[in-house]
């Protein structure tokens, strides 16, 4: 199958995103300033797109995201601290962080890490992009790269991912896995990336790519049941159990 810029895997970065695809067999990781500039750029082509953001949002009729309880679950301590709660879509408006706090208690009836504050642009950007965009719902999914590295291994990692440690043991993994899609990454460190930022857009991207290739399970938090948020946006978290692990293993 020919995996050639139909999957992405989007993480934020600082100023803008980190795009990861793959092309003739090398897969990497570009930056763009804007997710509108991305959907441009590639629409044409994409079947699957995956991105590290809040998409459906709590409210005052639903003020938690069972994906999220879900998924802290699935991690367990320590991994599970990178799930923070999202805001409610009123914080938008907020002119600092006293404000959106203010405004996150009276709706959903708690506060807002400073977290979530300083990722509030970006979960608008892509807010402000879906309502613009419809029909890029039907690629753009919500994931989360710590769950899905554990649906890709099998196995939670063990070290931080802003370690030595931590990307070296994502990364020595993902070279695996990639080989086995006939791909070779290429980790040009781009001006504005961290070493962070490129790993978890190749974690996605990965994840993105069994999935059109249908070579594990596709699941999603929450298990078995749907949820909307008040504009009828999936809060959901999108990831792959990759049931041929070992094979991939055997040399």
């Amino acid at each position: 199958m020919n995996i050639d810029e139909r999957v992405l895997g989007i993480d934020g970065a600082k100023g803008g995103w980190a795009v990861a695809t793959c092309k003739n067999g090398k897969a990497f990781v570009q930056f763009f300033k804007k997710i509108e500039d991305v959907w441009y750029f590639y629409r044409d082509k994409l079947e699957l797109v995956l991105i590290d953001i809040p998409i459906g949002l709590p409210h005052s009729e639903k003020r938690y995201r069972s994906c999220d309880e879900e998924a802290r679950k699935f991690l367990g301590y320590p991994r599970s601290s990178s799930i923070f709660s999202p805001p409610c879509r009123e914080v938008f408006e907020a002119r600092d962080y006293k404000e959106a706090l203010a405004i996150n208690k009276k709706i959903l009836g708690k506060g807002l890490s400073k977290q979530a504050w300083n990722i509030i642009p970006k979960i608008k950007e892509v807010d402000e992009f879906i309502i613009k965009n419809p029909e890029a719902v039907k690629f753009l999914k919500e994931s989360q790269p710590e769950v899905a590295f554990k649906g890709l291994k099998g196995e939670v990692a063990k070290f931080s991912k802003r370690d030595e440690e931590g990307y070296k043991e994502r990364m020595e993994f993902l070279r695996i896995l990639f080989r086995k899609f006939d791909c070779e990454i290429v980790e040009d460190k781009i001006k504005g990336l961290r070493r962070d930022d490129i790993v978890d857009a190749l974690i996605l991207l990965a994840t993105g790519i069994l999935a059109i290739k249908k070579e594990g399970n596709i699941c999603s938090f929450p298990t078995n049941f749907k949820e909307k948020d008040l504009l009828g946006l999936p809060m959901e978290i999108f990831f792959v159990k990759f049931s041929r692990l070992n094979e991939i293993f055997i040399e």
